[in-house]
């Protein structure tokens, strides 16, 4: 009877953790704010210092802009059609972005760093109330000091507003499913609202991710869901309610063709099947992805697993990693929204009383040592790094390496983890930062924004345009219309009034066969990451890339080219296709 009532009293109050530990005055409490200060700052700083990312960045910023241009908000157009992939919420975001900003890479990519920073400050107070100031303040850091968040939240408006749908999806129904004070019917509500919500980013998987993560955490709690019938109904209901009229209105416009690529095509075929996918990827890759992305957060997730207490994070940790993990398709962008279930974790984890302090010294030194290893990768390559970016955005990058290893160490040094945390947060904010500056200096080397805004001022919507082997769909946001993208030559017409072609400098002589052809301007572009760099300095390629106009009076001049001469700097050409990426 006393075991029954004491756990009654424990689901009475949500999950909260009775011993909840405070967060320290003083110095540690400085630290912490200083870092979630920072961290805002670099969220929201910067936005447009770098150029579209170069893969799907723009199938969701283009047909945003298609959609205030022709008043249709039902039906993106993207690949020169109706776009049917995914529902549209992300695609009114922007939207909405754009007519309240202006029709700006920054009002692009504003949604999804507010975005970002309200996930982490749901999460932090989903902590706390469970686990105390200490936690929820830590879960926050650890959420935005993840580096792979931080980036995607800049350029995966999808992503990043999934991953703040889910996470208040699983928050609201681990407590519809646990608490027994919660009014049945108003936490039905908000679960079936926030899972509308998340639907409407990405489908089917907006759903499956939450609703499997809940009942994951509720089998490990080897716990029965409180009032399953009088809280699911008006979830259900609600849930039914604000998605009907799309698909209503989506089966009027399309009839059965919505459903079957929607439904079959975009959803069954695409995660069951090789049939999308352009590289197979083993069921093991995202454990690496997952430490690579969460560094050094993830070092403490063992620690964090044999000392578990509540298991909702666990849960969704667990059904998330392994639910992504058996599709067929695998992007590194798509374990974003399982990312906070490890912050919460780790969070909750260092912000609790049974944290083991010799192992968590341990941990910040072996992180400590990781960071001195990048520092001295990130030297060898600061010849690479300064004729590519400026010695200054080089040194910055270097010296970045050398204050989080410091940090580190002062992290392994300090015996309150709280302070800890602030000191290994401020060196990753230094490090976010010297990213930032390094990856705008590097943007240099992209020429589809000065091209985009070029070929746009010459002949608006009204131009053929076409990416022979080129991946830069960005450049359909900077000339406000869509590219033709094909593989080889013969695809393009052979006779073009009026029209633009990018394609391989090499292929000039061969595009002239296909009629006048003249050359405006010829760039290279840097086939490596900062991150390929790195690794291999002595190795970093290029290839040119040229664009040309078949119209002889389309094009009144050519264009001054930022790197002088368009010459190499030293580079050794190469053919290999430019970095692409995203999701979708």
């Amino acid at each position: 009877m006393f075991s029954c009532r004491a756990r009654r009293h424990h689901r009475s109050r949500g999950g909260v953790n009775l011993g909840a530990v405070a967060l320290p005055a003083g110095s540690s409490k400085g630290l912490i704010w200083s870092g979630l200060l920072l961290a805002a700052g670099l969220y929201l700083a910067g936005l447009s210092a770098t150029p579209m990312q170069p893969g799907n960045e723009a199938m969701y910023a283009y047909p945003a802009l298609e959609m205030l241009r022709t008043g249709d908000f039902l039906v993106p157009q993207y690949e020169h059609g109706a776009f049917l992939e995914k529902p549209p919420i992300t695609w009114w975001v922007l939207a909405a972005s754009y007519r309240l900003f202006g029709e700006s890479l920054w009002a692009e990519r504003i949604p999804g760093a507010l975005a970002a920073l309200l996930t982490a400050a749901i999460l932090g107070l989903w902590v706390r109330r469970r686990s105390g100031d200490a936690a929820g303040a830590i879960t926050a850091l650890v959420l935005l000091f993840s580096f792979k968040f931080a980036t995607f939240a800049r350029t995966s408006p999808a992503d990043t507003l999934l991953t703040l749908f889910v996470t208040s999806s699983v928050i609201l129904l681990d407590r519809c499913a646990r608490s027994d004070t919660a009014n049945d019917v108003g936490s039905g509500l908000a679960a079936g609202f926030a899972l509308a919500l998340s639907f409407g980013v990405k489908g089917p998987i907006g759903v499956i991710l939450p609703v499997g993560a809940v009942l994951t955490g509720l089998a490990i709690d080897r716990t029965r869901p409180m009032r399953p019938l009088a809280r699911g109904t008006p979830a259900l209901l609600i849930f039914v309610f604000l998605l009907a009229p799309w698909h209503w209105a989506m089966t009027v416009r399309f009839g059965a063709a919505f459903w079957e690529s929607f439904y079959w095509k975009h959803q069954v075929l695409r995660g069951s099947t090789r049939a999308f996918c352009a590289r197979i990827r083993p069921p093991t890759y995202y454990i690496g992805i997952l430490g690579a992305a969460t560094f050094p957060w993830f070092s403490f997730l063992p620690e964090a697993w044999k000392s578990r207490k509540r298991a909702a994070a666990y849960g969704w940790l667990l059904f998330g990693f392994l639910f992504l993990s058996c599709l067929a398709l695998k992007r590194e962008v798509y374990l974003m929204p399982v990312l906070p279930a490890l912050a919460a974790i780790v969070g909750e984890h260092l912000g609790s009383q049974g944290a083991s302090r010799s192992s968590t010294r341990w941990i910040w030194k072996g992180a400590a040592i990781v960071a001195g290893c990048l520092f001295l990768l990130s030297l060898r390559a600061g010849p690479a790094l300064a004729r590519l970016a400026g010695e200054t955005p080089a040194l910055v990058f270097e010296a970045a390496f050398a204050a989080v290893a410091a940090a580190f160490l002062i992290a392994g040094a300090s015996s309150d983890r709280a302070r800890s945390a602030g000191v290994a947060s401020l060196g990753l904010a230094v490090v976010f930062g010297a990213f930032l500056l390094l990856e705008s200096r590097l943007g240099r080397w992209d020429p589809m924004p000065r091209w985009g805004h070029f070929v746009r001022g010459r002949c608006g919507a009204g131009c053929a345009g076409f990416r022979i082997a080129v991946t830069y769909t960005s450049l359909d946001f900077y000339s406000r219309f869509e590219w033709h993208d094909s593989k080889t030559i013969q695809d393009v017409p052979r006779v073009l009034s009026r029209g633009w072609v990018i394609a391989d400098s090499s292929d000039e002589t061969a595009l002239g066969r296909l009629g006048s052809v003249r050359v405006v301007d010829r760039q290279p572009v840097l086939d490596e990451n900062w991150a390929r760099i790195l690794l291999r300095p002595d190795t970093v390629t290029a290839r040119s890339l040229s664009l040309m106009t078949f119209d002889a009076g389309g094009a009144r001049g050519v264009i001054r080219g930022a790197l002088p001469g368009s010459s190499f700097h030293g580079l050794r050409p190469g053919r290999r296709r430019g970095l692409g990426g995203g999701s979708r």
